[in-house]
């Protein structure tokens, strides 16, 4: 409770490496490739990171107006993360982008997740996160949400019903043997 607030940190270390990279990359690639935002853990997923997932998971009954509190943090760090990522990537790939899911848009598109929400219900995952993944949908122009594994199932029904959300991207698990395949799935997957 006592942390400052949540900010994007222009003049920091990862920053500065992950700005040359992607300036790097998208003068190199210019005409040849599509340079990607990355996996930016964003809204659940950033505040695991940062409070490590079994710390988040007690914040949520001990101090949820907190837990609120820090992810509009979350949210607005994200906008600028975003931000900064497009301004690099857009002018040398003509408003072009991809991400780690290697789907490609044109304008402002991410790929959405919260892996964190494996270890919470749907009623918590309401509570604190689906408010997140509309707002994210809605700061860009094209967004997928990707849904990992069997755990996430729970919260299909929630993020399905995102008016903003233009696909969700399942992976059922780890596959290989002993494993379930895509097909095992079919009701989900016509959701």
């Amino acid at each position: 409770k006592d942390e400052p607030p949540l900010r994007f940190q222009r003049d920091g270390f990862y920053w500065k490496q992950m700005e040359k990279f992607l300036t790097l990359a998208a003068e190199r690639g210019e005409g040849k490739w599509l340079v990607g935002s990355g996996d930016l853990h964003s809204n659940g997923d950033a505040l695991s990171a940062l409070r490590g997932p079994q710390n988040l998971l007690l914040d949520l009954y001990d101090c949820p107006d907190e837990i609120h509190k820090r992810l509009g943090e979350m949210h607005l760090v994200l906008l600028d993360v975003l931000d900064a990522h497009f301004k690099i990537i857009h002018p040398k790939a003509k408003g072009l982008n991809t991400s780690w899911l290697c789907a490609a848009g044109r304008g402002r598109y991410a790929t959405i997740q919260n892996d964190f929400c494996y270890m919470i219900g749907p009623a918590m995952f309401d509570e604190f996160f689906k408010e997140d993944v509309e707002k994210e949908a809605v700061a860009v122009d094209r967004a997928i949400y990707h849904l990992d594994g069997p755990g996430a199932i729970p919260h299909a029904e929630s993020i399905c019903a995102s008016p903003s959300l233009e696909a969700i991207q399942w992976v059922p698990g780890p596959g290989g043997p002993g494993h379930p395949a895509q097909s095992d799935y079919m009701d989900l997957l016509k959701k």
